[in-house]
């Protein structure tokens, strides 16, 4: 706990305090703290007081005057992992100097800063990828959504309270830790679509995803007279909407060349990407129109899934 929220490394307090908890000891069967009778009665000297016990011991630290900024020290490294030590240094000195008395203190001044939100270059977590897509894609949950995002947390080794001294990275980067992030990321969020017929099903594997009304027409300019424009003002709005900028031309491009074909001097779609297919019932024209714009949707976010900038948060200039 000390080298922890204090950053004390002196070995010579680990026996005094050793000594004030002599009587406390974990029961590792049930995980429960046990206090038994042999409490210690001797005055100690630690944190620049006087303890007795456990409980001194606590209280000593959480008022030594390095608690506040230990635990600082110790956010700060974990919020901005690319920051040098000097810069690091004075993001936790400014938050120290405005004397916070609750964690919520701490955190609210990094993770809603200019520094933060704006001047770090840092990967995402998968919480905060998880839950800004979900947002932004109009994701619906069914009743195993958490369990599935936690069961995927402790693979990619970013689960939340797990690990007896914190995860030493935020993100880790190792080749199966990320392989794991990704297949969540692409497998249930952006390439999974919830079947409308399973709406009132929260159990059903088809009941969660991003709903068709994320994809409608009116999401984009849909110009019947213009296949390409069309294609690309969709593309740019999937884009738009999951990591905040436009398709490049390059892009555009790949996706026009792989859904558009060019048929007596005309670009028109090739069959299963046709949002403009024509039926003489209206109602199979609907579907038809639906479901091609439903597989240039999927085309589209399966790409995306492979961008590094999906999984990151980018310096602004």
């Amino acid at each position: 706990m000390m080298e922890i929220f204090l950053q004390d490394t002196d070995d010579s307090h680990v026996p005094i305090a050793g000594k004030a908890l002599q009587n406390w000891k974990l029961n590792t069967d049930n995980d429960t703290l046990e206090v038994g009778l042999n409490k210690n009665t001797t005055p100690l000297q630690l944190f620049g007081t006087t303890i007795y016990n456990g409980d001194d011991f606590y209280r000593g630290l959480v008022k030594s005057d390095k608690f506040i900024r230990g635990v600082t020290n110790r956010l700060v490294d974990f919020f901005f992992p690319e920051k040098s030590t000097a810069e690091k240094n004075s993001i936790a000195s400014v938050i120290v100097s405005s004397n916070p008395e609750t964690w919520q203190d701490i955190l609210l001044q990094i993770i809603f800063s200019k520094e933060y939100l704006l001047h770090n270059n840092r990967p995402k977590s998968a919480e905060e990828e998880f839950y800004s897509l979900a947002k932004k894609m109009s994701y619906l949950h069914r009743r195993n959504t958490f369990y599935d995002l936690k069961s995927y947390l402790e693979k990619m080794h970013q689960a939340s309270m797990k690990y007896k001294l914190g995860k030493l990275e935020r993100v880790p980067l190792d080749t199966l830790s990320f392989a794991y992030y990704h297949k969540y990321i692409r497998e249930y969020v952006l390439m999974k679509r919830a079947d409308p017929k399973y709406i009132d099903d929260h159990n059903s594997w088809a009941h969660y995803g991003w709903v068709d009304s994320y994809i409608s027409f009116d999401k984009f300019i849909y110009d019947e007279n213009d296949d390409v424009l069309s294609l690309e003002n969709f593309v740019n709005y999937l884009f738009k909407s999951t990591i905040a900028r436009v398709a490049t031309p390059s892009e555009q491009l790949m996706f026009k060349n792989h859904m558009i074909e060019n048929k007596n001097n005309k670009d028109v779609f090739i069959y299963e990407f046709d949002m403009f297919a024509t039926n003489a019932d209206p109602q199979k024209q609907a579907t038809y129109r639906e479901n091609n714009k439903r597989n240039i949707a999927r085309t589209v976010l399966d790409y995306i899934s492979r961008l590094d900038i999906t999984y990151s948060m980018r310096e602004v200039q």
